[in-house]
C-alpha cells in the first residue's frame, strides 16, 4: 500500500498493476453513507488492470503473469524486480506528497539469447458502467461520459464511449493517453527516451489506452508520469500543460 493526503493506493506484486486508487477528498456522493471515490472499478479483470504490461513478441507473452519481487524503498519508492533465463526487468514507483500522480520507470533487457521485438504495451483502462448498470462515478445512474483521450502531434483527441468501435485507431508520436469521466483522469504521460504509440479500443463496458513503446536492440526503457486524480486544472498543468485539453466544460475543479 502507498498512501497520501491524497490517496490510499494498493499495487499487486504481479505484473506491477493497480488494484486500487481511492481519493480521499472526492466522494460518490453527499451527505450520510457517502463513498470515497475509487477510480480501478472492481470489475476490471486482473488483465485490464492500470499499467498492465505485455511484451510484443509470443515468446515473452507469459511476462504479462509473472510475480515481481517488490522492495519498498524510503521516501515512497517501489521498486519492483524480476529475471529468469531469458530477460531482467525492473520497475520504479517514485511517489510525490500529496500529489495524485507518480514516476514510472521500466527498464527490460533480454539475457538469455532470445529476441525482443515490437513493444511493451502499457495500459489505463476505466469501467463504463458498473455491474448494477449505473454509470461510474454517478450514483444517479445518469450518463456520465467517459471517454479515451489521446494528445499526439500537438493535437488533443477525445473519443467518447458510445462513438468507440473494438478497436478504432492507433496513432504515433504520443505525448500521453488516457481514459476520462466527467471529473477524473487515468492518464500515462511519456517522459522519454522512445516515442510512443496509442491505441484506442472497448472491451464490453471497459474503454482501454494502450500505451507502446518500441523495443531498440533488445532491451527498452520507459518513463512516465501517471496521473489517477480529479481534473484539477492547477494539478493538470503542473503535470504537464497538456493534460488541460482533458478538461470539459463544466468539468474544471478548483
Amino acid at each position: 500500500f502507498v498512501e497520501n493526503n491524497i490517496f490510499k493506493a494498493e499495487f499487486s506484486n504481479i505484473n506491477g498493476t493497480i488494484k486500487s486508487w481511492v481519493l480521499k477528498n472526492y466522494f460518490d456522493k453527499q451527505g450520510e453513507g457517502a463513498k470515497n471515490i475509487e477510480l480501478i472499478s472492481s470489475g476490471i479483470s486482473r488483465d485490464n488492470l492500470p499499467l498492465t504490461t505485455s511484451i510484443g513478441n509470443k515468446e515473452f507473452s507469459y511476462l504479462k503473469d509473472i510475480q515481481f519481487n517488490v522492495l519498498e524503498k524510503k521516501d515512497k519508492e517501489l521498486e519492483f524486480t524480476y529475471s529468469n533465463q531469458d530477460v531482467v526487468i525492473v520497475k520504479n514507483y517514485v511517489f510525490y506528497q500529496d500529489k495524485p500522480y507518480f514516476d514510472y520507470q521500466m527498464n527490460i533487457r533480454s539475457v538469455g539469447g532470445k529476441t525482443l521485438t515490437g513493444t511493451i504495451d502499457i495500459l489505463s483502462s476505466m469501467k463504463h458502467k458498473e455491474e448494477n448498470g449505473q454509470s461510474f462515478f454517478n450514483p444517479s445512474g445518469g450518463q456520465d461520459a467517459i471517454e479515451a483521450m489521446i494528445y499526439s502531434d500537438h493535437k488533443f483527441q477525445s473519443y467518447p464511449f458510445a462513438d468507440l468501435k473494438e478497436v478504432i485507431l492507433e496513432k504515433e508520436d504520443v505525448r500521453w493517453s488516457g481514459v476520462s469521466s466527467r471529473y477524473f483522469l487515468i492518464s500515462l504521460i511519456n517522459n522519454g527516451p522512445s516515442k510512443a504509440t496509442a491505441t484506442i479500443n472497448k472491451e464490453l463496458d471497459l474503454v482501454k489506452a494502450v500505451y507502446g513503446f518500441p523495443i531498440i536492440n533488445n532491451q527498452a526503457e520507459i518513463k512516465m508520469k501517471v496521473y489517477l486524480g480529479a481534473k484539477e486544472i492547477k494539478m493538470l498543468q503542473e503535470v504537464d500543460k497538456t493534460l488541460v485539453s482533458s478538461l470539459n466544460l463544466g468539468s474544471i475543479i478548483g
